[in-house]
């Protein structure tokens, strides 16, 4: 019985592959019938395994071809059962709402690729396979938001919501491969606090609960139903669960407690006051997710997990429905004020009587601006601008801006593969002390990649940043399979790249033919082994803490967070937003 997930997996993969493979080919995908049926059997079959799993017909531990493994509990599976049965629900009402939409297939292309993560996520017993999940649940939200990519809006939002989402991403790695040094751990016992506050840190940023949650109102671009299904429900339920599932050993810390304490408490003040001012369905029913998260938040920092987990499902099933229901809301509302005969109260306006009037206006101007959030945040977006146009003058004469985009970019692809292979066979030396500089040098050109839409300057920028990697990947005895995957998914990606510029005689593929290719590509297999490759590997944690170089190890998680977020922003730059300026002067 342990084997029935085989069931369960097989048809969901291969689906993907077809669809993958279709969309990249002539950006269609199944007909709808077939997609219909797919997914009935699908939402099907996951709530029947589910059952299975919290009944303990299934348990134990096992593994997914022997490489990712797997824990089958009671409590796992009750909440895939629920998740699934929300998974369901949405899925059965997107085919009808969606019906004869242009963008159908790529709704249902992510839809299937968020369904994935959420398998490994919940059911993960190893911190990469958990990862895996939490990146998948992630992307797959990203494409969603940006599901409208004739717009500029949608393309900005997508890749607003994509720094956060990467900021959360290198936080939780890095505190999920902390844990695994034990011997580290007992000789710095004033580490573990902070690896607790990451772990919670990484479920705040992607639940949007306060300080970050600007970005969930930004997340409400994409379909209504995405918008239920990620933002009401399961994409943000995965911030709290990661906190629940390893909430047993924060609750003995006392910071960390604390920390979890203070952020419901926050974020519950903050979404409130939020809500009030809203003047969209959407924005007001974000804020309202998020209010329910803070307490969320507060049952688990009193270590009431069951009583969390029923809120937070109790509340997924309500916010789904208002998500759905929100686009006839203003007519059901109009009919029952009719049917009522004269207009509803307004709720609410005893408690804020009790406030004095001054303090009332006050909240009232510093809730319109967003407490100021808003402007701390893109603050910090100019302040890494003008350090990327600073890094970019360091490294001008390497990126020579003149240059065939085809030749100079494989030129550079060449010097990267023949350094790298220089070096992992010790041909080239590193002292210790420059070691220590290189996580510097490395956020310098990650940074400095933000802004550039050249595709020959950021190729070279990036071969630059991926060969000062490599110095590091080869001092600390990174595994073998990272650097082939590395280097593979590198130069693959590369090719596509320059194959999109249509730089290459021989390859007669049309624009429009390779950019579905290339985002599906980037985003869903080069994303992740870029990452994985650098931080994966426990020797790079050791390496850094053994020499109490903290620093360092900071400088080089920042470069990685900028690595991404600079690699999306490039992608979307390219593929969407040429695009638009494109068809708009031909208009």
């Amino acid at each position: 019985m342990n084997r029935l997930y085989y069931f369960l997996l097989m048809p969901s993969l291969a689906f993907l592959s077809w669809q993958g493979l279709s969309y990249s080919i002539n950006k269609s995908l199944t007909s709808e019938r077939v997609t219909r049926l797919f997914f009935q059997f699908l939402g099907l079959s996951s709530l029947i395994f589910g059952a299975f799993v919290a009944f303990s017909y299934i348990s134990g531990t096992t593994s997914l071809f022997g490489l990712a493994p797997l824990t089958f509990t009671p409590t796992r599976g009750v909440i895939f059962f629920t998740s699934s049965l929300l998974y369901a629900i949405v899925a059965h009402f997107s085919c009808n709402y969606l019906h004869k939409d242009r963008g159908f297939s790529k709704f249902f292309l992510n839809y299937n690729i968020f369904w994935l993560g959420l398998f490994f996520f919940i059911f993960g017993n190893d911190i990469l396979v958990l990862f895996g999940g939490w990146e998948l649940i992630g992307v797959s939200s990203i494409f969603l938001i940006g599901y409208y990519t004739y717009r500029p809006a949608p393309v900005f939002n997508s890749l607003f919501v994509v720094s956060f989402y990467k900021f959360a991403d290198i936080i939780l790695i890095t505190s999920l491969l902390l844990f695994e040094h034990n011997d580290i751990l007992i000789a710095h016992q004033s580490y573990i606090p902070f690896l607790y506050i990451g772990i919670i840190l990484a479920g705040l940023i992607k639940s949007g609960s306060f300080p970050f949650t600007p970005w969930l109102p930004k997340a409400m671009e994409g379909p209504t139903t995405s918008s239920a299904i990620f933002y009401g429900a399961l994409s943000v339920n995965t911030g709290i669960l990661l906190i629940v599932f390893y909430l047993d050993k924060i609750l003995l810390v006392p910071q960390a407690k604390n920390f979890l304490l203070a952020s419901g408490v926050l974020t519950v003040l903050y979404s409130s006051f939020q809500s009030r001012v809203q003047n969209n369905a959407k924005a007001l029913l974000a804020y309202s997710s998020s209010i329910q998260m803070g307490f969320i938040l507060i049952e688990l920092s009193f270590g009431w997990t069951g009583l969390a987990l029923f809120h937070l499902y109790a509340n997924s099933f309500y916010k789904v429905y208002q998500f759905i229901k929100s686009p006839s809301m203003l007519h059901s509302f109009h009919e029952r004020v009719g049917e009522n005969q004269s207009p509803f109260k307004v709720n609410g306006l005893h408690f804020q009587k009790l406030i004095p009037k001054r303090v009332r206006y006050y909240l009232y101007f510093q809730n319109l601006h967003h407490f100021h959030l808003n402007s701390l945040y893109d603050g910090l977006g100019v302040l890494s601008y003008r350090l990327s146009h600073f890094a970019e003058k360091l490294f001008f004469p390497f990126i020579n801006k003149e240059k065939s985009t085809s030749f100079w970019s494989l030129m550079w692809v060449a010097y990267y593969i023949v350094l790298t292979f220089f070096i992992n066979n010790q041909a080239i030396e590193v002292h210790q002390e420059y070691f220590d500089i290189i996580p510097f040098f490395i956020l310098l050109v990650s940074l400095s990649m933000i802004h550039q839409k050249r595709t020959s300057s950021f190729i070279a920028l990036m071969m630059i940043y991926k060969i000062l990697e490599s110095f590091i990947l080869h001092g600390v005895h990174t595994h073998e399979p990272f650097k082939v995957v590395g280097v593979l998914s590198l130069t693959l990606f590369i090719f596509f790249m320059i194959a999109f510029e249509r730089r290459i005689p021989l390859l007669k593929i049309g624009r429009s033919k390779m950019a579905p290719l290339v985002i599906f590509f980037m985003l869903y297999f080069t994303n992740f082994p870029f990452l994985m490759q650098s931080l994966v590997n426990d020797h790079i944690i050791e390496a850094f803490l053994e020499g109490d170089m903290l620093m360092d190890l900071g400088f080089y998680c920042l470069a990685n967070t900028f690595f991404n977020i600079g690699l999306y922003q490039f992608i979307f730059n390219k593929v969407y937003l040429e695009e638009n300026k494109q068809e708009n002067s031909y208009a």
